[in-house]
């Protein structure tokens, strides 16, 4: 069994647990390594000697004297030292990790653009970040189409481009990206297209976009798809 950050808990368990880092000993970045954090037991070689057990993800737990512990300034249930510690954004409702919410979600966002918020995803433990899940009966689940309901060009790497996902069903595509006056301003049947919000390299205004997509499948039906993108900047 393999310990690359030698923290104490093989990579194998750290990546089973969905948050910590194998290759990072300290992956809340508290002072104290996710070994001790897990077991309680002090590891000599660190400065800090822990009280008990605590939450290898939390970076507020046990020490929550940051007042940003307390803090959640996008309302995605993650406090902003979390965010800050795991490197998501703060100000992104779209940008947190499920395994390190300790706060109500309040953003009222769906991040997958399946008709649910994050907070009631959450709650019925299904994946806010997975249009097919809880539901997988529509036209995109079926043909591993994905198509997201926005994205934030504001250059802080996250967020900052829209792509499509077409799945392997798909034997050829032509998705179509229209202004509020109905101009087209993307056309293109690339599956790797990343659009920046620009439009003859100038940037395009905050606001929603209408998308149609037409595609045809190995076994010969088409399918025509169509929707909504909001760009925020």
């Amino acid at each position: 069994m393999c310990d690359s950050d030698l923290d104490g808990i093989f990579n194998l368990d750290e990546i089973a647990n969905g948050c910590t880092d194998p290759f990072n000993a300290d992956s809340d970045g508290d002072g104290l390594t996710d070994g001790e954090e897990i077991t309680g037991a002090d590891d000599p070689l660190t400065p800090l000697v822990p009280a008990g057990v605590s939450d290898p993800c939390n970076s507020c737990d046990p020490d929550d004297s940051d007042p940003s512990c307390y803090i959640d300034t996008d309302g995605d249930g993650v406090s902003d030292a979390n965010e800050n510690a795991n490197g998501t954004s703060p100000t992104d409702p779209c940008s947190y990790s499920i395994a390190i919410i300790t706060m109500p979600i309040t953003s009222g966002a769906d991040c997958d653009g399946d008709g649910l918020t994050d907070a009631i995803e959450v709650s019925g433990m299904s994946d806010p970040f997975n249009p097919c899940d809880p539901d997988s009966s529509g036209v995109e689940c079926a043909y591993g189409i994905h198509i997201p309901t926005g994205f934030t060009p504001n250059g802080d790497n996250n967020n900052d481009v829209f792509s499509v996902v077409i799945g392997q069903d798909v034997t050829s595509f032509v998705l179509h990206i229209y202004d509020r006056w109905g101009n087209e301003i993307i056309k293109t049947d690339d599956k790797l297209m990343q659009w920046d919000g620009t439009h003859n390299s100038e940037e395009c205004n905050s606001g929603v976009y209408a998308y149609l997509l037409e595609a045809v499948m190995n076994d010969g039906s088409g399918q025509l798809l169509s929707g909504n993108i909001t760009l925020f900047r």
